[in-house]
């Protein structure tokens, strides 16, 4: 069916259908040899995305005196809600891309 000339029938099939391959994240991370073609290197796309978040942080904390001690209420390194959204949801969040994945794919079968 056409409809102002674009075509309304989709050219994928549920097999091919995926939410995280293909994307400019995707992308990136391909050319920074962080995945594969199958979002395999979890380890090192961890690594290198929570050393880009979280130790910013740390070092922008250290740098201005309020990472540990008594200069503020809370220093950084006592936040654990700040810690917890960088070191444990960041990567449980991109845990989850290849654990979709690969059970979509069982699914799919």
């Amino acid at each position: 069916m056409v409809v102002s000339g674009l075509n309304t029938q989709s050219s994928t099939t549920g097999e091919d259908f995926s939410l995280v391959l293909g994307g400019p994240l995707y992308q990136i991370f391909r050319r920074a040899y962080l995945s594969g073609s199958a979002l395999e290197l979890l380890r090192r796309r961890l690594i290198v995305l929570m050393t880009i978040t979280w130790l910013p942080l740390l070092l922008l904390s250290v740098g201005e005196g309020h990472a540990w001690g008594r200069n503020v209420n809370l220093p950084f390194l006592y936040d654990i809600d700040a810690n917890a959204k960088f070191l444990i949801a960041l990567p449980v969040l991109i845990a989850g891309e290849l654990t979709m994945r690969t059970r979509r794919a069982v699914i799919n079968r």
